[in-house]
């Protein structure tokens, strides 16, 4: 069985969109089963799931995707774990694709985001574009991916363990390089591929400030002190400007989607980046009950399901 969960948080119409799109996927296949877990939403998502007769968790102990995830992956019956988020609408072949690569003997399993098309002049949004795009080519260079969409065997969440579920940035970060160094593999399905609307204006902002903020639960998880001579090291070479393959790296991306953006210009938000992201690792607020390795994030599920 493959169990597909969709951790949501007031996003209503794009959830109907997401849930619409999931079920072409499914056809006529009767071993899928759809779980969308609620983070606390208070526009219409809760009926507008019921209305497409799919399974609907609640989880508003705590108010983070990566938990809203763990709940329903400890839900899912399948063996296999398929993650996608509310946002994306998966497009033709995505299941097919995702669950044959996954079927090649890999772990976990990724899929490409489809930028939508956005202004030429919404530069933030192009960024976005940008700094989101993984390239087949550089899986075999990775040792982590993001969850927005995810194939993965039941078995790695036995042995690894589940989300932090505390963490509001770089979770699934966390999550698959720990897989990663438990010798899981990881592989790439160019064709699984869902349409996913950039970050522009203060949405783009607010995201490079709470990926900051993830690397300081992470710092803080790891039980180390933010008051470390090498964490505060890392703050300060964030207000530096960005290193010259950096920037060249993500002019590459540039190029090859013709996404028109100047070189001065992807300096500039490399460097809106760098800063956005030390803000975060400077100022980000946390939940204290992530510290060091209380939080029951790292521990494995039941391999007969739950």
């Amino acid at each position: 069985m493959v169990s597909i969960i969709i951790p949501n948080l007031n996003n209503a119409q794009r959830l109907d969109l997401c849930i619409t799109a999931v079920k072409k996927n499914i056809g006529d296949r009767e071993t899928v089963e759809i779980i969308v877990v609620d983070n606390g939403s208070t526009d219409e998502s809760i009926e507008i799931a019921k209305r497409h007769q799919v399974t609907v968790l609640i989880e508003v102990t705590i108010t983070t995707p990566f938990a809203a995830r763990n709940r329903g992956i400890k839900a899912a019956k399948g063996d296999t774990i398929v993650l996608l988020d509310s946002n994306c609408i998966p497009l033709r072949g995505w299941l097919n694709t995702g669950l044959e690569v996954l079927g090649q003997g890999w772990d976990i399993v990724g899929g490409p985001l489809v930028f939508e098309e956005v202004s030429s002049h919404d530069y933030l949004a192009k960024f976005d574009r940008i700094y989101g795009t993984i390239y087949p080519e550089d899986i075999n260079k990775r040792t982590s991916l993001p969850s927005g969409n995810l194939f993965i065997k039941r078995q790695v969440f036995v042995k690894t363990g589940l989300f932090l579920p505390y963490a509001r940035g770089l979770g699934d970060i966390e999550w698959t390089n720990r897989a990663y160094n438990n010798n899981f593999t990881l592989g790439w399905a160019p064709f699984a591929k869902v349409l996913y609307p950039p970050k522009s204006g203060s949405a783009f902002l607010k995201k490079m400030f709470r990926l900051g903020t993830g690397k300081k639960e992470l710092q803080v998880y790891n039980r180390k002190t933010v008051w470390d001579f090498r964490w505060c090291l890392k703050i300060t070479t964030k207000l530096l400007p960005p290193s010259p393959r950096f920037v060249v790296s993500m002019n590459r991306i540039n190029q090859t989607e013709e996404l028109g953006l100047s070189l001065i210009s992807l300096a500039f938000l490399c460097w809106l980046t760098k800063l956005l992201r030390g803000c975060g690792m400077l100022f980000g607020k946390i939940d204290t009950r992530i510290y060091p390795r209380k939080t029951p994030g790292n521990q494995p599920i039941n391999k007969n399901h739950s």
